[in-house]
């Protein structure tokens, strides 16, 4: 079975999975990705789990929606933000 880190690439796209993973999880995940290709380029997407987004999961009757959350929105940015140079931030709004 092959392995994405058997691969070679210049850009990796997350979008809401790294509220799954642990601190510990994010951090050896960025490990394995920079020593692979230390000048690879992340697109990231992350979910703030705000008052919009419970009132949202309750009025859709997705009451599981964050179920097995495992890092907050401050702790995936902050590790982010440590670990990376950010090129442009934007704010968008789904269901």
């Amino acid at each position: 079975m092959s392995n994405f880190l058997d691969k070679d690439f210049d850009i990796i796209i997350i979008n809401h999975v790294l509220m799954y993973m642990s601190i510990n999880e994010i951090n050896s995940l960025f490990d394995k990705i920079y020593s692979t290709n230390s000048n690879c380029h992340f697109i990231i997407g992350i979910g703030k789990q705000n008052l919009i987004s419970k009132f949202a999961k309750n009025i859709t009757f997705n009451f599981n929606a964050h179920h097995g959350t495992m890092s907050s929105h401050k702790e995936q940015y902050k590790i982010i933000k440590e670990r990376m140079k950010i090129i442009k931030k934007n704010k968008i709004f789904f269901l």
